[in-house]
């Protein structure tokens, strides 16, 4: 890990209001899926995209179903979508 995050206020909101750290979404941007969709770039984490060494990191698959959206242009991340439970 270690990329910088750099989050919009709105992002800053919703990430308090759903307990997100920077460094789950850090995590997300290393290890999930990218998608450039209606000027956005949406980065999702699922369950085949944790690394194997992860399997037994019981926050890795609570990330499962995670989206972060970033502006592809600034890296800034817009907002993050709620974690699926269960």
């Amino acid at each position: 890990m270690g990329q910088r995050v750099i989050l919009s206020s709105h992002a800053i909101t919703r990430t308090a209001q759903r307990n997100i750290k920077n460094c789950d979404i850090e995590y997300v941007l290393e290890n999930g899926q990218s998608i450039y969709n209606g000027g956005a770039l949406h980065i999702f984490l699922r369950k085949k995209d944790i690394p194997e060494e992860d399997n037994k990191r019981n926050r890795a698959h609570q990330l499962v179903g995670t989206t972060v959206l970033m502006n592809p242009k600034s890296g800034e991340i817009i907002t993050d979508i709620e974690i699926k439970k269960g």
